[in-house]
C-alpha cells in the first residue's frame, strides 16, 4: 500500500485540517507530492510497484506458470498502469475485492 507518512490513521477531514494545503485531491491532482512524514508520493509508488514485479515477481515465475498478487489499491492500479499507460493512474478504475488479470509474454 501507500507509505501514508503522518496521514495514516487521520480521516480526509482530519488531514486537511492538520496539514493545511495537503489533501487526498492534491495527491491524486500531483503524482510528485509528498504528503507529511515521509509519505509517498504516486509515481513513488508506481516505481516501487514497477520495481517489485520486475524485478522479484516476474523472475520467478517459470514459462507457463502465473502468479497471484494481491495488494491494495494504488498497488494495483500501478501495475494496471502497465496495461494502459495513457490513463492516469488515479483514473484506472479498481472495484472493491475485485480480481485484474495482467499477462505478460517473453
Amino acid at each position: 500500500e501507500v507509505r501514508r507518512g503522518d496521514w495514516v490513521d487521520k480521516s480526509i477531514d482530519q488531514v486537511s485540517k492538520e496539514y493545511p494545503g495537503e489533501d487526498m485531491q492534491r495527491f491524486l491532482d500531483d503524482y510528485d507530492f509528498n504528503p507529511a512524514g515521509g509519505g509517498e508520493s504516486v509515481n513513488e509508488v508506481q516505481a516501487r510497484a514497477k520495481k517489485c514485479l520486475l524485478e522479484d515477481v516476474l523472475p520467478s515465475i517459470n514459462e507457463g506458470e502465473c502468479a497471484v498478487v494481491v495488494s491494495h489499491l494504488f498497488i494495483t492500479r500501478s501495475l494496471l498502469s502497465f496495461a494502459e499507460p495513457s490513463t492516469p493512474v488515479a483514473e484506472i478504475s479498481v472495484p472493491t475485492a475485485s480480481v485484474s488479470t495482467l499477462e505478460f509474454t517473453g
